[in-house]
């Protein structure tokens, strides 16, 4: 396992070498055996299916197929997003969390990142600061990401494999990135389905976190009528990219199981919202977003009785 804290990759030089046309970033992309074509990433592929640039040709080639094979494929995956942002608004500015610990955190720069809410919150609210940590095992998420955050010292990334969180935690609370004694956001919208066994995952996330933080969780699912090329290009994205394992709402109770979630709170991942509202929750929401296959929760470790829903 590699654990890489405030990693950066060299500019590209002047005069390089490199194809024109390859984003001067390649050069730390794995190729494929025998071939040396570039391998798609997974933040590379959600980049592209989110409207950001940090991709390759690879990954476009991915994201292609599955929006040949489902053209809302794309809209499933903001869901995600949209859940990502009404957690952290309600954590923010309903709970006073000021912690963020992101798992899977992906591209800074794609719409709708969890850091790009972050630097608008920021922006809004002169003089506060919010402690952020992503996780990625990307060297390139890993990398780019710090050169937009030379003047934020409380933002950083971490690389790393998920399933040695609990090594990570620990240098993240040796480094004095987080406080894990204080509550903390954790974020695991849209990542799990990369994960053969994302419970132990969330055990370990609860037993590094404390009494008062929360979780919020998304997990893509299938289509109950789910095409044979959709099939098909799952199949492709597991053997050329990751993981893929779209998982029921059934299964959220084994895989949040060390986490006490609120009543009624597992809910279709693109009609999720928070307990308590917040501005924007009620903003309409393009009907491929709302009828995304996939569930949403929100998990609590409780030191306080957290408000029902329907309760402020």
């Amino acid at each position: 396992m590699r654990l890489t804290h405030r990693t950066h990759l060299p500019p590209r030089p002047s005069g390089s070498a490199l194809d024109a046309d390859i984003p001067w970033y390649t050069q730390f992309i794995p190729h494929e055996p025998g071939t040396g074509r570039l391998r798609a990433r997974p933040a590379g592929v959600e980049a592209v299916l989110a409207g950001g640039t940090m991709s390759t040709a690879a990954d476009r080639a991915i994201a292609a197929r599955l929006t040949a094979a489902a053209p809302d494929f794309a809209a499933w995956l903001a869901a995600h997003r949209l859940v990502q942002q009404r957690a952290l608004r309600y954590a923010v500015d309903v709970l006073g969390l000021r912690q963020v610990l992101e798992l899977g955190c992906g591209h800074w720069t794609s719409p709708g990142s969890a850091y790009s809410w972050i630097w608008r919150w920021e922006t809004n609210h002169p003089g506060q600061r919010l402690r952020y940590v992503g996780l990625d095992a990307d060297p390139i998420v890993t990398g780019a990401i710090h050169q937009g955050t030379g003047t934020w010292p409380a933002h950083t990334v971490v690389r790393g494999d998920l399933a040695n969180l609990g090594t990570l935690c620990d240098g993240i609370r040796l480094a004095g990135q987080l406080d894990l004694t204080a509550p903390v956001l954790v974020l695991a919208t849209g990542v799990l389905q990369h994960l053969d066994r994302p419970g132990p995952v969330l055990s370990e996330a609860r037993a590094q976190a404390c009494a008062g933080s929360v979780l919020a969780v998304s997990h893509p699912a299938l289509p109950a009528r789910a095409s044979t090329e959709l099939y098909d290009a799952i199949e492709e994205y597991r053997r050329d990219v990751a993981p893929w394992w779209p998982r029921l709402a059934s299964a959220a109770g084994e895989i949040l199981s060390a986490w006490s979630v609120p009543p009624g709170d597992i809910m279709p991942v693109g009609r999720w919202h928070p307990p308590t509202p917040t501005p924007g929750d009620n903003d309409p929401v393009p009907v491929p977003v709302a009828d995304a296959p996939g569930w949403a929760a929100l998990a609590v470790i409780p030191h306080t009785s957290f408000p029902e829903r329907g309760r402020a």
